[in-house]
C-alpha cells in the first residue's frame, strides 16, 4: 500500500522541550519567556524521534523557548536521535556562553551527545537579554570544535548588529579561513505579531503589492513538523 503524502521532500522534526526562555523578546513567535512552565517528557521526545525515523525524516531540531533550560531532556533527545542515525541541530540564544571556558565546555558536551549543528538567534531584541560577547564566544567555541554554526540575525531597519560587525570582531578575525567556512550568517525579518503594527525593513525585503509577482508561495510550511509542550 502506497502512502499518500502532502510533501515529498526532506522533512524535519522540530522538538520544543520547553516554551521557557531566558529572554522575553517582544514579538516572540512562541510567546516564550522566563515564566513559561510547560515541557516535554523524555517518553514523548523518544516516540516523536522514533516516528520521524520510520518516516525517513532528514534531521531533528531542538528549539524553543530555550531548549538548553531542559538539559536532561535535550541530552536525551540528542542521544536518541544519534542512535537512530538522525542528524541534529539545536536553536539557542547562547545564554550559556558567558565566558569562553563555559562556552567550550558546553559545545564539547553537545558534540559528545551527537550534536551536528548549532543555530544562534540574536539581534536587536535578543541583545536586550543576551550579551553580544556570548554570541562571539559561542561562535569561537563552535568553530574551534569543528561544529557547523549558523547565526540567525533579526532583520529590520537600524539593526544594532549585522554580519559585518560579527566578522570584524577581533576574536573572529583571527580564526582561519578553513574554520570560518563552518560559519553561516543569515538575516531573517523580525516580524510583529500584531497585524496592526508596521515594521520597517531595508529596501526590497518586504513583499508588497509592487513586488509580489517575483515571489512564489511558502516552501517550508509542510517541510517541518513541530512537537510542542502543549
Amino acid at each position: 500500500m502506497i502512502k499518500k503524502r502532502f510533501y515529498k521532500g526532506a522533512k524535519s522534526l522540530s522538538i520544543m522541550p520547553t516554551y521557557r526562555c531566558t529572554a522575553s523578546c517582544k514579538d516572540c513567535g512562541t510567546f516564550s519567556n522566563p515564566d513559561q512552565k510547560g515541557f516535554l517528557t523524555q517518553e514523548t521526545i523518544q516516540r516523536a524521534i522514533e516516528q520521524a525515523s520510520k518516516e525517513s525524516f532528514c534531521n531533528i531540531v531542538f528549539t524553543g523557548g530555550e531548549p538548553t533550560l531542559r538539559m536532561k531532556e535535550l541530552l536525551f533527545g540528542l542521544e536518541t536521535a544519534k542512535n537512530f542515525n538522525l542528524p541534529t541541530r539545536i536553536v539557542t540564544n547562547a545564554h550559556w556562553a558567558k565566558t569562553i571556558d563555559k562556552s567550550n565546555r558546553f559545545i564539547e558536551k553537545m558534540i559528545k551527545y551527537g550534536l551536528c549543528e548549532i543555530n544562534i538567534s540574536t539581534g536587536t531584541e535578543h541583545l536586550k537579554y543576551i550579551k553580544f560577547e556570548n554570541i562571539i564566544n559561542a561562535i569561537v567555541s563552535s568553530l574551534n570544535n569543528s561544529l557547523t554554526i549558523v547565526v540567525m540575525l533579526e532583520l529590520r531597519d537600524n539593526n544594532s548588529i549585522n554580519r559585518d560587525i560579527i566578522f570584524n570582531n577581533d576574536k573572529i578575525r583571527v580564526i582561519s579561513k578553513s574554520k570560518l567556512k563552518l560559519l553561516k550568517i543569515i538575516e531573517s525579518p523580525w516580524m510583529p505579531l500584531s497585524p496592526f503594527v508596521k515594521q520597517n525593513y531595508p529596501e526590497g525585503i518586504a513583499i508588497n503589492s509592487s513586488n509580489i509577482s517575483k515571489y512564489t508561495g511558502c516552501t517550508s510550511v509542510l517541510q517541518t513538523y513541530v512537537v510542542q509542550p502543549n
